[in-house]
């Protein structure tokens, strides 16, 4: 917790989406996506990977230690109780919660989510169009069909498998 509090706000963000959505992700397109969302995130990685908080395996893939991982979810947790104040979303159910019972508001920026189920997939076209200040979007789902699907003007990275 001491090296992420000496760290800069972009750093703690690069940080934070790293832990909740783009583990496992390869560096290249973790540097990919993060340079859409934040000008010299490049340095702020580079600056994980000296501090420690992040590697890249032999295969460049970017990791980190599980305790590092939970740590940063667990800061997003305490952003809010609700879900749908959170910055971040990793979890099918807080999402599904979030548009349920409409409690979307401005404060999600990033989702990652791996979906499966019909229902579900139904529910999370409706309600995209709500997240307004949503910057990326990482969806594994099975194919669909949906005729069309709203973003904010805000999205800057979408990757969905079998995107509409």
């Amino acid at each position: 917790m001491i090296s992420f509090e000496e760290l800069d706000e972009q750093e703690k963000n690069i940080f934070l989406d790293i832990a909740c959505l783009l583990k496992w992700e390869s560096k290249k397109e973790v540097e990919e996506i993060l340079s859409c969302l934040y000008e010299g995130a490049m340095c702020g990685i580079s600056d994980l990977l000296d501090k420690c908080l992040i590697e890249v395996d032999s295969k460049g893939v970017i990791c980190m230690h599980d305790m590092l991982e939970e740590m940063g979810k667990d800061i997003v947790r305490r952003e809010s109780k609700d879900p749908g104040e959170r910055s971040r979303l990793w979890s099918l159910k807080d999402m599904i919660q979030v548009l349920k019972y409409n409690k979307v508001n401005k404060s999600i920026e990033g989702i990652k989510l791996f979906v499966t189920r019909l229902e579900d997939q139904l529910l999370l076209y409706s309600g995209f169009e709500k997240l307004h200040n949503l910057r990326y979007i990482i969806l594994y789902t099975c194919p669909f069909f949906v005729n069309s699907v709203s973003f904010s003007d805000e999205l800057r990275y979408l990757h969905w498998d079998f995107c509409p």
